[in-house]
């Protein structure tokens, strides 16, 4: 080769090694962009789960949260926000492939262990290296310390009847709660059957035989969150009879998917991923905001205006979005009713059954969902209860069930004026007039309404008329509370009882006679037996024993009516398209699964 051929190679392959140089440098430029906020970084990086997560949901709601001491809330907004912060022992996670729930443990490593023949003492391991948010470590001190104050005989808190007996009772646990109260017997803490056997096991001993689905199901309740116990005395007062955990962000620890970040109430509430929890690559998020607004109305607004990602619709709404392929559907869990104040001295008519009989035959329940957009119920458990939580069989779809159904969704005019008449008669009355206190919402005011316009055409204008009332829900909850101290306190008013989906035959724990926070007066002997033997009793574990006795209980209520069922509510959504859901539709105890959505721009 002559030199010049040979330069003329040495040329070439120079001028090869640098444009190979110079498309590596670019390659290293696009792997390496500008530094960016959640917010403005690339649609790809949803798709990339890391610690700080992806993305800001955002939110807006009605609701305020007004404390988050799980042991004392009281609406259902403030459980889903301590689903969010606080860590249970179990919960309903999502299965691997995000198409149904799973029953697993949240603080707990696994399923409890049987320690005894008879199923009566359970072993419970929890997770290691668990930590709060502080990043002090979670341990059987925390669960430990949180069950003695959930059932702490002096600060009686609310939620510790639940406690003690629900889907397990625990061994001396009520006795302990109630010690201080009329006919209570002095019971040492060291008798509860909670005991902790090393700092990562705790051990459960109950009354009954009971299976290991229902110890974790008792302890998947919101109210049954681990608190943080430091702050939780450091908030108590003098007395040990009340504390202030969970009243403001500094007296709140958070541990479970995410951290409550900030909290201005009654305004924001503003959560982020928390890479600390065990299952931190099913959340995909790196926070959700929550915005607390006046009314549906404005959240319209900030959806339309792009500022939330979702919002649940209003009857008028849903009506102008029904065909937005963005509408997202929810089966009903929630029956609204009528609450009747059978013990109030001023209306003893109301505690007259051909009365309520009377009542329960004039409703027209789809005339009035008709324009409400529910579904008419003239039954007690919803459509989404399931009765084998195994299988996912839904009470409603079996025929004992069915068979509690009256036709014409119970609407039979002529034998309601026959019910009142014979009321009327019994009781001595020429007139009534009744008042029907509801909630200042868009769908209580109609379903009111309605009723005060029919009921008089039914029952005779000369003879009855309905007088109403709206004020705020909260204040009308407060009000209900109160008809065991002031049995005046109501005479009609509306409510709303959602049961838990996967065990309707606890959830009807509700109109046991020793439930305490019912809205109004019921009480039966057989219904309190029943609900007893299906959740405590060795004949629930044969075969279609839960079905048999759950019917039973609604057919009681049904036939003793105590208050008369109207209508099923049905929730509709409006979702932007910039969220994407893990789960392929609605799911049982997941709902549509906000906290694992993913935000692409």
């Amino acid at each position: 080769m002559n030199k010049k051929t040979m330069f003329r190679g040495i040329l070439v392959l120079m001028l090869l090694l640098m444009l190979l140089s110079g498309c590596n440098n670019n390659a290293k430029v696009e792997q390496q962009p500008e530094e960016t906020t959640p917010e403005e970084a690339p649609s790809a990086a949803s798709n990339v789960v890391t610690d700080e997560g992806y993305g800001i949901l955002k939110e807006a709601t009605t609701a305020t949260v007004g404390s988050l001491n799980p042991q004392t809330y009281s609406s259902s907004y403030q459980s889903t926000v301590l689903n969010r912060i606080a860590i249970r022992l179990y919960a309903y996670l999502p299965n691997s492939d995000y198409t149904s729930y799973e029953l697993r443990g949240e603080l707990a490593e696994g399923a409890p262990e049987m320690m005894d023949e008879s199923g009566k003492v359970w072993k419970i391991k929890l997770r290691e290296g668990v930590k709060w948010a502080n990043g002090d470590v979670l341990d059987a001190e925390d669960v430990l310390y949180t069950f003695k104050r959930l059932l702490d005989p002096k600060m009686v808190q609310p939620r510790g009847g639940g406690f003690s007996k629900d889907y397990i009772e625990i061994s001396n646990a009520e006795q302990y709660y109630l010690q201080n109260g009329e006919g209570g017997i002095q019971t040492d803490w060291e008798e509860v059957g909670i005991k902790m056997l090393d700092p990562l096991t705790i051990e459960v001993t109950t009354v009954d035989k009971q299976s290991a689905t229902e110890v974790m199901s008792h302890f998947t309740h919101t109210a049954h969150a681990i608190v943080y116990d430091k702050l939780y005395e450091e908030c108590m007062n003098a007395e040990g009879t009340e504390t202030l955990y969970g009243t403001d962000k500094d007296k709140f620890m958070s541990s479970g998917k995410f951290v409550l970040e900030n909290w201005i109430p009654d305004a924001l509430v503003v959560y982020k991923k928390n890479p600390n929890y065990f299952e931190k690559d099913s959340i995909k998020l790196a926070g959700i905001e929550t915005k607390v607004v006046e009314n549906a109305g404005t959240k319209m607004q900030l959806f339309e205006n792009g500022e939330i990602d979702y919002l649940g619709l209003s009857t008028e709404d849903y009506l102008k979005h029904d065909q937005d392929p963005r509408v997202l559907s929810e089966p009903g869990n929630a029956i609204t009713y009528i609450s009747i104040n059978t013990v109030n001295p001023d209306k003893p008519i109301l505690a007259n059954k051909n009365f309520r009989m009377a009542m329960t035959y004039a409703v027209d329940r789809k005339g009035i969902t008709d324009i409400t957009k529910d579904v008419p119920a003239n039954y007690m458990i919803s459509t989404r209860q399931v009765i084998d939580p195994a299988t996912g069989a839904r009470y409603r779809d079996t025929d004992l069930a069915k068979a509690n159904i009256s036709e014409n969704y119970g609407y039979d005019p002529k034998l309601a004026k026959e019910y009142f008449d014979k009321a009327m008669q019994e009781e001595g009355l020429k007139t009534l007039e009744l008042t029907m206190l509801y909630s200042d919402s868009e769908r209580y005011k109609t379903m009111t309404e309605y009723l005060q316009k029919q009921l008089p055409v039914i029952f005779g204008e000369d003879q009855f008329t309905l007088k109403v009332q709206a004020m705020p829900s909260s204040q009308l909850l407060s009000l209900k509370k109160t008809w065991k101290k002031d049995p005046t306190a109501y005479e009609l008013t509306w409510s709303a009882w959602s049961g838990n989906e996967l065990a309707p035959w606890n959830a009807m724990k509700y109109w046991t006679g020793s439930y305490s926070r019912k809205n109004e007066p019921f009480s039966n002997e057989e219904f309190n037996n029943i609900w007893d033997e299906v959740n405590f009793g060795e004949s629930r574990f044969e075969a279609g024993k839960k079905l048999e006795y759950t019917a039973r209980m609604e057919q009681i209520i049904l036939e003793e009516v105590p208050f008369i069922p109207v209508a099923e509510g049905r929730s509709y959504y409006l979702k932007s398209d910039r969220v994407h859901l893990a789960f392929p539709h609605w799911i049982n105890k997941i709902d549509f699964g906000w906290a694992y959505a993913s935000i692409v721009e």
